[in-house]
């Protein structure tokens, strides 16, 4: 059985993880026969926004891996605790959590893009195995931070049933919400997405560096 994190970054896609994207991720995991092992970083969250406003929320400092265990109902680990060698491949859901609480400098004047060093080090360690890794949205931004490779410059262009696959990193991505907002579109890249990471997660498919 193929062991796939899901890294989550809070919980609401405005100040944390895409909701609907994480659980249509769970959903089609699930029916691959993967198991799904939360993660998340034991910090505090960098700002918190009224879903219901939009607006930010002065004063409220809540935990990332708090938020995230309500999209994991409870059943989450800090990421610092994260065992690797168990880990079969890794899915990221995208949602504004990606670049507020998983990494820094994205999109402020003046500072260079820099991801988490323990979210670095999980997707390296991983990369490094040959692992597959799974992203939505604005989750790719990260790979591509930890990378050091340029951002995808339209984003917007694949439809949001698509995967874009990196054959030579083992990389796997979807637009998610990012370029759509029917559920079910997005649910079949989402699907899709998860299968190519499983498929390889399941045969160990070496990819050439």
């Amino acid at each position: 059985m193929a062991r796939i994190g899901l890294l989550l970054s809070g919980c609401g896609r405005y100040d944390g993880t895409e909701v609907h994207e994480a659980v249509l991720a769970v959903l089609a995991l699930d029916r691959l026969g993967a198991r799904v092992e939360f993660l998340a970083p034991a910090a505090a969250r960098a700002e918190t926004v009224d879903h219901a406003t939009g607006q930010m929320v002065e004063g409220d400092t809540r935990s990332v891996i708090t938020e995230s265990a309500r999209i994991a109902r409870g059943r989450i680990r800090p990421l610092s605790d994260a065992e690797t060698s168990v880990l079969s491949g890794l899915v990221i859901p995208g949602g504004q959590g990606v670049v507020r609480n998983l990494m820094t400098g994205a999109g402020e004047a003046g500072r260079k893009r820099e991801a988490d060093p323990e979210v670095a080090r999980l997707v390296q360690v991983l990369l490094e195995q040959k692992r597959p890794i799974g992203t939505i949205s604005l989750a790719g931004s990260l790979v591509a931070t930890i990378l050091g490779l340029p951002l995808e410059e339209d984003p917007f262009s694949t439809p949001p049933s698509e995967i874009r696959v990196d054959d030579a990193r083992g990389l796997v991505w979807t637009p998610g919400f990012l370029s759509g907002d029917r559920t079910a579109d997005v649910a079949r890249g989402i699907d899709a997405m998860a299968a190519e990471v499983v498929r390889r997660a399941s045969t160990g498919l070496q990819v050439l560096g």
